[in-house]
């Protein structure tokens, strides 16, 4: 996968989601063994090869797709406007950083107004950790004018209360994922259907 930056519109967004999720579907998981020690060692050390990212393991991958999903879905949110929070962005397009790229995952810019922001999907037990190092990082910035910072709903048990305390200077983008995978496909490949007026290839297991 390459690692150059993605300008996203709200033309684009759906089309590049489907992609991406298309390319996460197609990983190829290793078969378990009879030996857990060897199972894990495999999912920790040996390379995928296949998905997004097919040189590192499922460890790793992981890691680093579910953190991908997030700067899609948040950036999606703001393409359609931030109602709940009360906060109206000017912006029509960002542009994204996916895996380990130096910079913020997101950026954008209207005229002389700016936004940067952080992305991360983690577990409620790292959580705290890992806000306060992005939002140390964030602030650093001085010259932005809004900081974004995206992270999965579950991470937290009071999502709303981010909401509630979010403001131009840092806003806080909660995203929810379904674990859904059928589903999912089905939706990103109905999606690229509708974009190249072909027909869907899969078939859900529901219709």
């Amino acid at each position: 996968m390459s690692t150059e930056s993605l300008v996203l519109t709200a033309q684009s967004i759906d089309r590049e989601i489907a992609k991406y999720s298309d390319a996460v579907q197609d990983i190829v998981l290793p078969t378990p063994t009879d030996d857990v020690v060897e199972t894990l060692t495999i999912l920790k050390r040996r390379p995928l090869g296949s998905g997004p990212y097919p040189n590192v393991s499922v460890y790793e991958a992981g890691n680093k797709i579910l953190s991908d999903l997030v700067v899609f879905e948040g950036v999606k949110k703001l393409l359609k406007g931030l109602a709940d929070h009360s906060i109206e962005l000017p912006f029509a397009e960002y542009t994204i950083r996916l895996r380990t790229s130096p910079g913020f995952s997101v950026t954008a810019s209207c005229g002389e107004i700016r936004l940067i922001g952080a992305a991360c999907n983690v577990a409620k037990s790292f959580f705290g950790t890992r806000r306060r190092t992005q939002e140390q990082r964030l602030s650093r910035d001085q010259e932005a004018n809004y900081r974004v910072l995206l992270f999965n709903a579950d991470a937290t048990p009071d999502p709303s209360n981010y909401i509630g305390i979010s403001t131009a200077e840092l806003i806080y983008v909660l995203l929810r994922f379904s674990c859904d995978h059928t589903q999912r496909r089905l939706k990103a490949a109905t999606i690229r259907a509708k974009l190249t007026g072909a027909t869907p290839a899969i078939q859900s297991q529901w219709t």
